[in-house]
């Protein structure tokens, strides 16, 4: 999910300005906004699923390490219709953009596991 450029432009647009304060409360309002769109969506999924309990995964975190996983969500959602890019370090563009894989606990317990191994 993304909540779009136009709000990295009107950051851009505040830092050139001078106005950084401004830049930096827009900024922590779109970060606070991706997480929160994260969690509705989870929430969605959850409520769809008729799953009791599910935890949000996030490459480039702990659980998922390697931001290379990116890729395989991207086959798979093709977020680019959503104007979503892969940079080559594999970081989104638009900057206020998140990415997840949702799965489902049992028994209040959810074990991670590479399928590669």
């Amino acid at each position: 999910m993304t909540v779009g450029n136009r709000i990295v432009q009107h950051c851009d647009r505040l830092s050139q300005a001078g106005n950084i304060l401004e830049q930096f409360l827009v900024h922590g309002l779109a970060a606070e906004l991706t997480e929160a769109l994260a969690k509705l969506s989870q929430s969605r999924v959850m409520r769809l699923a008729h799953w009791k309990a599910a935890q949000r995964y996030s490459p480039g975190y702990p659980v998922l390490p390697k931001l290379a996983d990116q890729r395989a969500i991207f086959r798979l959602l093709k977020p680019e219709r959503i104007g979503v890019k892969l940079t080559r370090s594999f970081q989104m563009v638009p900057e206020y953009s998140t990415s997840a894989v949702i799965i489902p606990m049992t028994n209040d317990k959810c074990r991670m596991t590479n399928p590669r191994t």
